[in-house]
């Protein structure tokens, strides 16, 4: 059985998060929103290698947790119904926005950072992606 890979860092206020196909463990998650509510985080890149299954429970902590917090968020997904839904939730005034893959350095720029605290978002999330991909990868022999 394959072991979801749900990773994240925090660099320059923002928490990268790289997710695989899996489903959130309970004790993942409240790891993850922990660090959500607890750590200096204005803003979440979050890239999508796969689907994460999530209960309505775990998206509305997490839903409140921004909204609390003020977070903007980022997705990084090439699913065309992520992508709507966040759409959607945007209109209803969620501060999210969504690119597919083809337009990851837009999302980067997205974050509307000051370009040495870009550069170092970039250089932190290019290394979880790696780190992820490569588990996923050994996953699949």
């Amino acid at each position: 059985m394959k072991k979801l890979v749900f990773k994240w860092t925090v660099e320059e206020e923002v928490m990268v998060v790289v997710s695989g196909d899996g489903v959130m463990t309970e004790d993942l998650w409240a790891r993850h929103m922990d660090d959500l509510q607890n750590k200096p985080v204005s803003r979440v890149l979050g890239f999508n290698i796969g689907t994460v299954s999530v209960t309505s429970v775990q998206r509305k902590q997490a839903s409140d947790i921004a909204k609390q917090r003020g977070t903007f968020s980022i997705i990084v997904s090439d699913s065309a119904m992520t992508r709507g839904i966040i759409t959607a939730v945007s209109w209803l005034g969620a501060n999210i926005k969504a690119f597919p893959w083809s337009e990851k350095d837009r999302a980067y720029s997205a974050l509307d950072l000051e370009p040495e605290a870009e550069s170092s978002v970039r250089k932190r999330a290019e290394a979880l992606l790696k780190e992820c991909e490569a588990e996923i990868k050994a996953q699949g022999k």
